[in-house]
């Protein structure tokens, strides 16, 4: 099924870059810096280092991958929506900063300081319980908070949180959040029994599953996790809940139509790799393609769906 998304994409990218090739003649012309927003060694950055490794070989020149972190991930975009738009600077805009940040800090950009070229990757999230919880299902889960236990969920990131308020919206109830600082944090939180349930990626989920100390209940996502496939989504268990997050790559938004196709088709081809297939898979994402303007689109949607769940949980800004 992923295939056959960006197969077709693929294709499309390819004519708009044919026909812009002969006007973008010589470019590129030398190294293009990529910026990543986070620090080196994580999921985003090495995911964005294999991707910009099979794209040099398809432009022809040097990608230099330049981490720039901080801000809750907003200050690789920043310095990528007001570089010099020549076409040589490229960034990750990934969903949270674009699509969630800006609701609960003041950022300098907007979408429209952005050219974006492609979306490439889909982070997953499941829920998952300690395995001698006496809660077997999410089913379980929903019964013991309508009887008024108080049921505490540990997440790091506001997906992750937004996962549990919708799933409380869709189920009638009310979970408690306990907020922790990483994904590892919240493992650990599980293993020691300190909440009840707890929501993260698959890269805290499944090792633990595999050795018996957790038990995944659901995916939250709109796929099954990879290592637990046969975990059921919580759309497959009744539930109308799903949450998205993305990685995608993009420019200043002044860069020419023709390096822009230049650039689409290059990462649309990079993304066929299967060497950054197989990076994305070790780190439990999904490789997905979208277009730029497919990107952009999920973007927008998600901040305008992301702005009424931070308000209902009390994180928006006033």
């Amino acid at each position: 099924k992923i295939k056959a998304m960006w197969m077709a994409a693929v294709a499309a990218v390819g004519l708009i870059a044919a026909s812009g090739a002969a006007s973008a003649e010589g470019y590129p012309e030398k190294e293009i810096t990529v910026v990543v927003n986070y620090g080196a060694g994580g999921g985003t950055d090495l995911s964005t280092r294999s991707l910009a490794n099979a794209a040099e070989t398809v432009l022809g020149v040097p990608m230099k991958v330049v981490n720039r972190a901080g801000g809750s991930g907003t200050v690789g975009p920043t310095f990528v929506a007001f570089s010099d738009p020549d076409g040589y600077t490229v960034g990750v805009t990934s969903f949270s900063p674009l699509a969630i940040t800006p609701h609960v800090q003041k950022v300098p950009y907007t979408v429209e300081n952005f050219r974006f070229l492609a979306g490439f990757a889909r982070f997953l999230t499941g829920i998952a319980v300690p395995a001698d919880s006496e809660y077997q299902s999410i089913d379980d889960l929903v019964a013991a908070a309508k009887e008024g236990k108080r049921i505490t969920y540990g997440a790091a990131s506001t997906i992750e949180t937004v996962a549990m308020v919708r799933l409380g919206n869709a189920a009638g109830v009310k979970f408690q959040w306990i907020r922790y600082g990483s994904g590892q944090e919240v493992s650990t939180a599980a293993l020691s029994k300190t909440v009840d349930v707890i929501v993260a990626d698959p890269k805290d989920l499944v090792p633990f599953a595999k050795t018996g100390e957790m038990r995944i209940l659901a995916s939250a996502s709109n796929v099954r996790l990879p290592g637990a496939e046969d975990i059921p989504t919580l759309k497959e268990q009744g539930y109308d809940v799903a949450v998205e997050s993305y990685a995608g790559i993009g420019a200043p938004a002044g860069i020419t139509d023709e390096q822009a196709a230049v650039l689409e088709a290059a990462f649309a081809e990079a993304f066929k790799a299967q060497a950054f297939q197989d990076t994305l898979e070790k780190l439990g994402m999904q490789p997905v393609y979208f277009t730029g303007e497919e990107y952009r689109g999920l973007i927008a949607e998600g901040y305008e769906a992301m702005g009424r769940d931070l308000e209902e949980i009390g994180l928006k800004a006033n």
